[in-house]
Order: structure tokens, then sequence, then C-alpha cells
């Protein structure tokens, strides 16, 4: 390449050198002029030669980089953009138009705020200014598309200066997440879901020990239900009794269609297995699936008698109790493959509910002219309690899963909604064994002060706590008064177990002929008495509220940090 630039000759010449090497060189030369003969002839050349090699080379891997810089900024699967100081859009990557439907030519020169509306502009806006000041935190904003359709991204930013450390432009990478979002926004729903349900199961365990009716118990429990799914009727179908209860009504309807629609339960062989998800029944389709059974089908319609457009798909859940059908929980729906496997998992733990409710009426029957009605109460109040804390259990499970979500560990995530699902129906279970327990066979065979003791030794001594246990005198108290004392001390040391954090505990029996007093004290971290009714525990109020209904008195003495002493006097 060679050209004259004012009488100076420049170029740049490629060579090969006798040893074959190809080196470039750089030449600039002057012409000198002599008058000859009168005229004015170019006589010689003068100037110098350079070996440019290593500049052209460097020329070389410069444009070559650029290349791949560019070839690599046009290709990446993230959106960039370059904004100057006033948000003005410099430059876009193919793939940033291509994200928000626009092209680059619609959107270079554009201010950023044609991107977002005014809050995620504002979100826009703030980050820029501390972009001006060196920061370079990522953050989340909503981009609006060209059509109008949200875009979740994640932006990440740099900032160039110059020399002078005068703001020059701003760079930024988005990074689609919208499938992340909507992870996150379903998760939300289905731990929404989940906290409606867990509040129903606490409604429905509290339905269980309020002084209703149990056909209104019933009723209520058919409420909560109603809330969580939305299904168009829910019956209750009582096997002895032949009698269906919804939310608003109740009637008998004859054994004639109480037991065929029944018995199923009793014998599964009668309905094709294609029906069954475990012991629970699920027609899809009614359209589709009468050939297969239209006697049990025609049954179904009569019993609940919906019109032909309001029954497409039904579900009965087995009641049991002890083994025996107490009764179906069934629902039904005009849409067709409306009940799902979790559907049926959430509505059996309502029919355990429901099996406890009609023990609990069996019970009632059989104990009303004893003392054993009101401890039947008693025990269900306390199983409140467990209830809880088993439910307090599934909340830590449940923002556990939240945070394994968010950090992107789903198969944690997916154990943690498994943990909840067994929590839940563990408790249940748990529930429904020892809502029975009117008197400890433990208080029979040993007497208090034995029942007691091997109390201690098989919970709180194998639990690290230190108990000096004490009696003075003879016990002199009535059966019924044993027991109430017996739960009232087993109550208050599972209280020290639960929530004291203590060390060491002393309980002391002082039994004299017309009074008896007993003391627990314990080295733990205490509380403010005061807080007892707010803070709605359930564990020494049912302590108080037995003592106060056998005449006896409570006395509380705790301070924060400095342990508890509790006192129970009672006359007899």
């Amino acid at each position: 390449v060679a050209f004259t630039l004012n009488h100076t000759r420049i170029g740049e010449i490629r060579i090969i050198r006798p040893d074959g090497q190809v080196r470039w060189i750089s030449t600039r030369g002057n012409i000198i002029y002599e008058k000859v003969s009168g005229k004015r002839q170019a006589a010689r050349l003068v100037g110098i030669v350079m070996d440019v090699t290593q500049q052209k080379q460097a020329e070389k891997q410069l444009e070559e980089s650029r290349l791949e810089y560019k070839n690599l900024i046009e290709t990446m699967n993230e959106g960039l953009a370059i904004v100057n100081e006033n948000l003005v859009l410099t430059y876009v990557n193919p793939r940033l138009p291509e994200m928000l439907g626009y092209s680059p030519e619609e959107m270079v020169g554009e201010h950023v705020s044609l991107l977002f509306d005014q809050e995620n502009f504002g979100i826009v806006s703030a980050q820029f200014e501390d972009r001006k000041t060196g920061q370079e935190q990522p953050y989340t904003v909503t981009f609006r598309r060209k059509d109008g359709t949200e875009l979740h991204s994640l932006v990440a930013p740099a900032v160039v200066f110059d020399e002078q450390e005068n703001f020059l432009h701003s760079i930024a990478v988005v990074s689609d997440i919208s499938e992340q979002v909507k992870a996150n926004q379903l998760l939300d729903k289905i731990l929404q879901e989940r906290k409606l349900e867990i509040s129903a199961l606490m409604e429905v365990s509290q339905i269980i020990v309020d002084p209703l009716g149990f056909e209104d118990q019933l009723k209520n429990i058919l409420q909560r239900l109603s809330r969580l799914i939305q299904y168009d009727q829910a019956s209750i179908i009582l096997n002895e009794e032949s009698q269906e209860i919804s939310e608003t009504d109740q009637q008998n309807i004859g054994e004639n269609l109480s037991r065929p629609l029944l018995q199923p339960f009793l014998q599964r062989d009668l309905i094709d297995s294609q029906f069954w998800r475990g012991e629970t029944l699920i027609i899809s389709n009614f359209s589709r699936d009468r050939k297969v059974e239209p006697g049990y089908f025609e049954i179904i319609k009569e019993v609940f008698n919906p019109t032909s457009h309001e029954l497409e798909s039904w579900i009965g859940i087995p009641i049991k109790s002890k083994n025996s059908l107490v009764g179906v929980l069934s629902a039904h729906a005009a849409q067709e493959d409306f009940f799902t496997q979790e559907m049926a998992v959430l509505m059996q733990a309502f029919a355990n509910q429901i099996a406890i409710i009609f023990e609990n009426k069996r019970l009632y029957k059989q104990a009303r002219t004893t003392a054993a009605a009101i401890e039947r109460n008693r025990i269900a109040r306390e199983l409140h309690d467990s209830v809880t804390q088993a439910l307090f259990s599934v909340r830590l499970y449940a923002e556990a899963t939240r945070k394994t979500l968010v950090a992107g560990k789903t198969s944690i995530a997916d154990k943690n909604l498994q943990e909840i699902i067994d929590v839940t129906r563990s408790g249940m279970g748990n529930l429904r064994l020892l809502i029975f327990e009117l008197r400890p066979p433990v208080l029979e065979e040993l007497g208090l002060i034995d029942a007691l003791q091997k109390r201690i030794e098989t919970v709180e001594k194998r639990s690290g706590l230190v108990v000096n246990y004490q009696t003075v005198g003879k016990v002199g108290l009535s059966r019924d008064l044993e027991t109430q004392v017996y739960w009232a001390v087993y109550e208050a040391l599972s209280n020290v177990l639960k929530h004291a954090h203590a060390s060491k505990v002393d309980l002391t029996l002082n039994f004299q002929p017309n009074r008896t007093t007993i003391t627990l004290s314990d080295d733990g971290v205490g509380f403010d008495p005061a807080t007892l009714k707010s803070t709605g525990g359930l564990g020494l109020k049912n302590v108080a509220e037995r003592i106060e209904s056998f005449g006896g008195r409570l006395e509380i003495n705790s301070h924060p940090g400095k342990g508890t002493v509790l006192k129970i006097s009672l006359n007899h």
C-alpha cells in the first residue's frame, strides 16, 4: 500500500526474506527535484524504511478480538444494552429486542422509559443513580414488552468511566427469569393453599371440643372443607343411622339407599378397580363411565339427587373408627375429572376428624352419667395442644420449602413438602388414638404416687432432667380426684419438658387428712404469668381449668430467667 501526501511518499509493503520469514515494512520518503535544461525534474528519492511487523500483528489480533467480542455479544442468550448518562439506549444486542418484541432500530436512540411501567421505571432510575457512584449490584425488574406483556428479568449492571472518573455509559446484561418467577408464584400459591388447609384443620380440631350437637359439628366441618375444595356439594352418609348430613340439611335416606352406597367400602370387589385410589372411590366422568357400573351410578344420583348436568364427578372417602366403617364423606361436581389425589388426601384428614366426633358421640352416650364424660372433653382439649405442635412443625417445613426453592434447591423442597404431608397425616392419627384415653392404665395399676414415679423415670429422666420427687403423708383421694390430680401433674411436667428448658425439677406431694398440696418447681427460663392469656397455649390453661373443676387452686410464681414454681392446693 503506498500513497503520496504533500510530496511525501508513504507506503506499507509485505516482504518475504530469503529465510522465508514474512515481514511488514513501512516506507516514508521525499522526492528531490532539480532543474535540468531549465526544467524541474525528479532527481532522487530520500526516505526511511521501518519494520512494522509487530504493529501489524497487534492490529490483526485486535481486529480478531473485536470480531470475536462482537460475535459473543450478538449471539449471547442474554440481552445486552448500553445507555448514556441520560438513560438513552445507544446499543442493544440482537437478543434484547427479540426478548421484548422490538427491532434494534426501534430501540436504539429511545429513552429506557419506553420499556417499563411507572413503578419499574422508578426501580431502574434509582439503580442508575447507584451506577453513577460505581455500585454494580444485580437487581430484578419487570420489562414491558411491545405487546404489553411482562418480562421478569435479572439485570447485571456495569459502569464505564473515563480516565478522569467521568461517567461514560452503563452496560446492562438482562436475563429472562420469567420461569423462576412463575415457579415462585406457584410455590406461593401452594403455600397459601397449605396455610388455608392447616388453618381449617386447626378450626376442625377446635370443633371436636366445642359443646355443639353431633349434627352441628359435622355441618361445621363440611363448611370448613368447602372453603378449600370448590365442589358443588358435599355430604356425610352415616352407616348405622342411614342418614345424610350436608352443610345446611340432614335427612334419613333409608337402608335401601345407604346400604348399597356404602357396601363397596366394605367389599371393594363390588366396584371395578379402575375407580379406586387406595381406599378412596373416585368416579371422574359419569357420562363416560356410566356403562361400567350403571347400578352404582344410579344409587349415587338417587341419594344426592342432582340434575343431569350437576353431577359429572363424584368422590367417596371412608370414615373409619377402630377398623369399623362409620360412614362415607362424599362430594360431587359438575366438572369432569374434578377430584384429584391431593383432594382425596385432604378429605381423608377431614374424614378422620369426623370419625373422632363420631366416637366422641358414642363415648358421651356411654359415659354421660359418670365423670368419664368430663374427662373425655378434657383430653380432647389437651389434644388440641399436640395438634398445634404438629402444625407448628408444618409451618417450619413450609418456610424452609420457600427458602430452598428461592435458592433453586428443588429436590430439598420436594422432601420438605413430603414432610408437611407426613406430619399432618401423623398428627391426625395421633389425635384419633389419644382422644379415648379417659383414665391411664398405669394409674389403675400403680396408684397415683407410683404412676407419677414411672412417668418421671420413663420421660423426664430419659430426657436428661434431674428430678427430685418426694411425697409426704398417705394418699386419701377419691378415684376421680386422683385421676384429676394425676393429669394436672402430668400436664405440668409436660410443660416443663416442652417449654422450660430446665435441667432440674423438684416435685413434692403433701397429703394431709383434709388438704393436699402439690409443688412443682424448675430452674428453667421462666416467663411472665401476665402473658398467659395472650399466648394462647393450652398446657397451663388445661392445668388451671382441671384444678378449678374439682375446687382446687393454682398459684403460679415465675419470672423470666428465674424458673417457675407451681403450687396446687385442694381441700377434700
